[in-house]
């Protein structure tokens, strides 16, 4: 008889733990990547690009991706707009080997400049307070990964005189970088570049 209670109790116990591991898959939530800004295909994926939300787990798609790390780097071969998952079958094979302390950004650089530049260059930045009394924070060992051109806007000016540039740098770096960027409050500065006396071709560009 106790025996029998026992293999009852046991039974019990293990519907009991079936019944919780399929009502966590079904109303439980997993963390995914999704698109911040739309991007257009071939424009290479940097921290700024992406942002994870919390969805449910019976939403969860078996093929998008969801760690950052898995998209960064990368470039899309079909145009995604913002808030949408990512599947892995629509990620190209243009890829950005970066190491497991480095974040890739993006800043926007007048074209004239961006003619001095080639990728694997490196520049700095130079960090704006808001009190002009301060001294800009400069920021150096920044690579550049991908320079790119923006779509065409009438009447923008200001816009269409820059380029997308894309770099790699540290995570302490990019750290110290992001807030500023969010804010509009840097200059880019070009650095004596090894090998070059003058102006470049702009290379690496993806006409929109």
């Amino acid at each position: 008889m106790k025996k029998i209670l026992k293999f009852g109790v046991i039974g019990i116990l293990f519907l009991f733990v079936l019944f919780y591991i399929i009502l966590k898959n079904v109303s439980g939530t997993t963390k995914v990547t999704v698109l911040k800004n739309d991007i257009n295909k071939g424009k290479i994926i940097t921290e700024q690009d992406v942002e994870t939300k919390e969805i449910s787990n019976k939403n969860v798609l078996p093929d998008i991706v969801l760690n950052s790390k898995d998209i960064v780097g990368k470039s899309l071969i079909v145009d995604r707009l913002q808030n949408d998952f990512i599947p892995k079958k629509i990620i190209g094979d243009t890829s950005i080997k970066l190491k497991s302390n480095e974040m890739l950004l993006t800043i926007f650089m007048p074209r004239e400049d961006a003619k001095l530049i080639s990728t694997g260059d490196e520049i700095a930045l130079a960090l704006i307070e808001n009190n002009a009394n301060e001294n800009p924070q400069i920021i150096k060992d920044l690579i550049i990964t991908s320079i790119e051109e923006l779509p065409k806007k009438e009447n923008d000016d200001n816009t269409n005189n820059k380029v997308l540039v894309a770099f790699k740098t540290t995570d302490t770096n990019a750290s110290k970088i992001v807030p500023y960027l969010k804010q509009d409050q840097y200059k880019p500065i070009i650095l004596p570049q090894k090998n070059s006396t003058k102006e470049k071709d702009m290379p690496n560009t993806n006409t929109k």
